[in-house]
């Protein structure tokens, strides 16, 4: 334990926080040496093994064996090691039968026809011919009568023109022709 002097007990002094920082600034450290010691052990003690293999290299007559070739690895057991004929045989078998991606999902063989569209749920009963303020008069399926203009909708349908006789009008951008009823007929 440090002595504190009379410096340290003054008001205001930092100097036992300090302290104590530079300690654990000290403490890591000597943690992140002996761990970079550790490592630096290890791969070291991984080359040295690696150049111990018992690798015959070409020049080398210790231990020759007429039966094995020169440049093998010394094993405790003996392999039947294939042929390299064999192994690109299988390599080639194994990747180029295969796609290198997988296929798109098979599609639907018997799709659903599409449903078909909603009938047109007015009824044109009347126009008012002017000009410039045209009007189609149009009752809609809760019974309600609305005066439509050109250019605005009624119940999904948007009006193109106003005639005499007929209306055109667009929906489900199709252009539709609808024929003022005739008196006497309920259509």
């Amino acid at each position: 334990m440090l002595p504190l002097g009379r410096a340290s007990v003054a008001a205001g002094s930092d100097f036992p926080v300090r302290m104590v920082s530079e300690m654990r600034l000290q403490r890591t450290r000597l943690i992140l040496w002996s761990l970079g010691s550790g490592f630096l052990a290890t791969a070291v003690a991984a080359v040295a093994l690696s150049a111990r293999t018992p690798y015959e290299g070409a020049g080398s007559t210790s231990h020759s064996d007429p039966t094995r070739p020169q440049g093998v690895l010394h094993s405790a057991r003996q392999t039947n090691v294939p042929s390299l004929a064999q192994l690109q045989a299988v390599a080639s078998r194994v990747v180029l039968d295969r796609p290198l991606y997988d296929p798109p999902p098979p599609m639907p063989s018997a799709a659903a026809p599409a449903p078909s569209p909603a009938p047109l749920a007015i009824k044109l009963v009347g126009t008012i011919v002017e000009s410039g303020h045209s009007r189609a008069a149009f009752v809609e399926p809760d019974g309600k009568t609305r005066l439509v203009g050109v250019g605005q909708t009624c119940g999904g349908a948007q009006v193109l023109r106003i005639e005499t006789d007929s209306v055109t009008v667009r929906y489900l951008d199709k252009e539709l022709t609808l024929a003022v009823p005739k008196e006497g007929t309920n259509k």
